[in-house]
Parts: C-alpha cells; structure tokens; sequence
C-alpha cells in the first residue's frame, strides 16, 4: 500500500503490518526530530530483551528502576507511549551531557507502543521498491493533477 505521511502514523502503520499483514509504503510521521543539536532519538539503541533504551555511552534508560513486590504493567501515556528514564547519577557523571541533555537533569525517551511496525516502515523505505512506488506516485499525481486542471 501507497500512501502518504497521514498514513504514517503509529496507530496506522500498526494495523497495515500487524493486523492486515500489508507493506506499508509510506513514509513515517517522527516527530522526535531535534534542532537544537543534541542527541537524537535514534542515537540510542533498543534492547528488546532488557525492555530499555541503551544511550550512545551503553547507560540504560528504563521504564521503571526498581523491583515491585506486586508488578505494575507498563505506564502508557495518552499519547500510546510509555517513557524511558536515564538515572540522574549516569547523567550527572556523563561528559557527552551537553550533547544530550543540557536543559534537563536526565534524558527521557519516550517509545511508541507501535515502535515495531514503525521500523518496518522505516526499512521498507531504504528499499528499491518503495522508491520506485514513491517515483511512481509522484508522476501519477501530476500527471492526474494536469488533466483534472484542463477540464
């Protein structure tokens, strides 16, 4: 499926990859992009089995930091992400802090619950294919967009 960035929200690139089984060609919606210079979100790593982000110096960022008696679920925000926390001792310590946290005590992250079908997205779109869907897309659109201006 074609489609364009309105597509590319989680919510969406869940159903077509998860529930439909579709390759998602669009392109995803981030807006985690930064401007001011500092780390961005992807200059950490995912550690599905730890269930934590790894920031570039290896320091884990959690959704919870210690050990309940009775175990909570995860926290979702209203926004369907669930937020990952650096310790202030790791940040406090970290010489690369000016570069990802300067305003802020810690870093915190937050992770889409669509975070999967997201990367799906995002390597469908290093493809040949979905370049050449995305090319073809474009020269259908103005090609429809010509005619339907003549009439």
């Amino acid at each position: 499926m074609i489609g364009d960035t309105a597509y590319g929200t989680g919510p969406m690139l869940e159903w077509l990859v998860e529930d439909k089984g579709i390759e998602p060609h669009v392109p995803v919606w981030e807006k985690t992009e930064r401007t001011d210079g500092t780390f961005a979100v992807n200059d950490f790593q995912w550690d599905e089995q730890a269930n934590e982000q790894r920031c570039p110096r290896g320091e884990p960022l959690r959704s919870q930091w210690r050990a309940f008696s009775n175990p909570r679920g995860l926290r979702v925000t209203s926004a369907d992400t669930v937020i990952y926390r650096a310790t202030q001792q790791a940040c406090t310590a970290c010489p690369m802090k000016p570069r990802c946290c300067p305003n802020t005590p810690t870093r915190k992250i937050a992770r889409s619950l669509y975070e999967k079908s997201r990367e799906v997205a995002r390597q469908i779109a290093d493809t040949a294919a979905h370049n050449q869907s995305r090319n073809d897309r474009k020269r259908r659109s103005r090609c429809c967009s010509r005619t339907s201006s003549a009439s």
